[in-house]
């Protein structure tokens, strides 16, 4: 079908709602931002995505993304989630965004 799927404001635009016990926990483990496991998550499922970061710090962390991936175990623990409350649209891609 050759349709990419793309997450666009991704981590909440400006508010950053890049968070959430499960993130907040792989982030230490991984030395890494929420948004940077968020990121790294979304890209390992096929999905294009659009942080929309603004300043340069944000910019260059969101960019930083090379040299880590999550285990699977980590990585299911962040699909199995529920939509956050304030989400418009909810779409957890179970079965791979890519396929």
């Amino acid at each position: 079908q050759g349709i990419a799927v793309t997450a666009y404001g991704s981590l909440g635009g400006s508010q950053n709602k890049a968070q959430g016990d499960s993130v907040a926990e792989l982030a230490k483990t991984y030395g890494k931002s929420n948004a940077q496991i968020l990121l790294r998550w979304a890209l390992d499922r096929g999905v294009a995505v659009i942080p929309g970061a603004t300043s340069e710090p944000h910019i260059l962390e969101n960019l930083n993304l090379n040299g880590f991936h999550l285990s699977s175990r980590d990585a299911s623990l962040l699909s199995s989630g529920t939509a956050p409350e304030y989400f418009k649209r909810w779409h957890n891609c179970k079965a791979g965004c890519a396929a």
